[in-house]
């Protein structure tokens, strides 16, 4: 993973440098013809199943226009969408580099057409919006009119390269020293450590590393795509936000892959908490993407579930528990934070044990 990471924020740099310089009518261009070169060299199936998203999106737009049933329509090119997403990762010959991106993308387009908050954008303003090439590998998950919005207010100047510059920096170094030198030796002291422990244990442990490794490189290439699009003189949205600085679970996942999370919550918590007046299930379905969209497995599916528990505790204890000393919540809460995290593993593999 920091392998592919490494070289997909060079090849990011190197794109975000070449666009910079150029105006916002010819970046308009530049932006799918760039995107469409990088992803048909690294995953061309990736690119075929982008294209035929935009498709249908476009297939969307024209055929509503005669007859009234939209909802069918949205609901049958949005489940269509997440079937195929699930079967092509399923594929061993198929590189799914970028494709859950943009799967949600596209479903966010249509039921956002849906709700009458846009119509459905141009074939040149979709193909511009999903072949983005920064935000391919790790996101940000961003959201169409915030990117119109920012391609429509462009304005470059030497402040906008330097910020980007330094925010593609830092986005390498929690990539290769932190995500990639520092996690790798943790992990490799760890084990040597735990030699004597309880699988459980050990498992848990081992987790932890894994969960802040995948901080550092997750939230390193967010932050690569960020300074690349800062380069062009576009602004996207943030995708982390210090989590493991949050008070509790519940703040965390609100700051972890916000872009993610926002999405879950827009489409799959509100609906959900709103129709069945149970914002319970719509915490647990919300998990549930969250987690399938990760992988589809028995082990993701326990996954979400435990974390879904740890949300609806969360909200219930903070209202009974009293109040810690704030130099002792500074450092406590992250610590139970990631002890919650990382158990998910090891419960999983337990609990999976046992099923089959």
């Amino acid at each position: 993973m920091t392998e592919t990471a490494v070289m997909f924020c060079a090849i990011t740099i190197a794109v975000s440098l070449f666009l910079s310089r150029f105006s916002t009518a010819t970046l308009r261009y530049l932006i799918p013809v760039s995107g469409a070169a990088g992803i048909a060299y690294l995953a061309p199936w990736s690119l075929l199943w982008m294209v035929a998203l935009v498709v249908g999106l476009r297939t969307l737009a024209a055929v509503e226009r005669l007859t009234e049933r939209r909802v069918l329509l949205v609901m049958m090119l949005c489940a269509s969408a997440v079937v195929t997403l699930l079967f092509l990762r399923e594929m061993p010959w198929v590189t799914a580099l970028g494709a859950a991106y943009f799967t949600l993308r596209a479903v966010h387009v249509a039921l956002d057409h849906w709700a009458d908050r846009y119509e459905i954008p141009s074939w040149s303003e979709l193909f511009c919006y999903m072949l983005f090439f920064p935000v391919f590998l790790a996101g940000p998950i961003n959201r169409y009119p915030q990117f119109s919005r920012a391609i429509d207010r462009r304005r470059q100047d030497a402040r906008d390269l330097f910020i980007g510059l330094e925010r593609m920096l830092i986005g390498l170094f929690m990539v290769v020293v932190c995500g990639g030198w520092l996690a790798d030796s943790m992990g490799s002291n760890l084990a040597l450590i735990g030699a004597g422990w309880s699988p459980f244990a050990l498992d848990w442990a081992l987790s932890a590393v894994s969960w802040v490794e995948l901080y550092f490189v997750f939230a390193g290439m967010s932050s690569v795509a960020i300074g690349g699009a800062r380069i062009i003189g576009l602004e996207i949205e943030e995708n982390f936000n210090h989590p493991y600085l949050a008070k509790n679970l519940v703040e965390f996942w609100q700051r972890w892959h916000i872009s993610l999370t926002q999405w879950c919550r827009d489409y799959i918590y509100a609906p959900i908490a709103a129709w069945t007046r149970q914002p319970i299930l719509g915490v647990f379905a919300a998990m549930m993407v969250l987690g399938l969209w990760h992988e589809s497995s028995t082990y993701y599916v326990i996954w979400a579930m435990w974390q879904a528990l740890g949300i609806v505790l969360s909200r219930v204890l903070g209202r009974y528990y009293a109040p810690v000393p704030r130099g002792l919540n500074v450092v406590l809460t992250p610590v139970l934070i990631l002890a919650w995290l990382s158990a998910a593993s090891p419960v999983a593999l337990v609990i999976e044990g046992v099923i089959w």
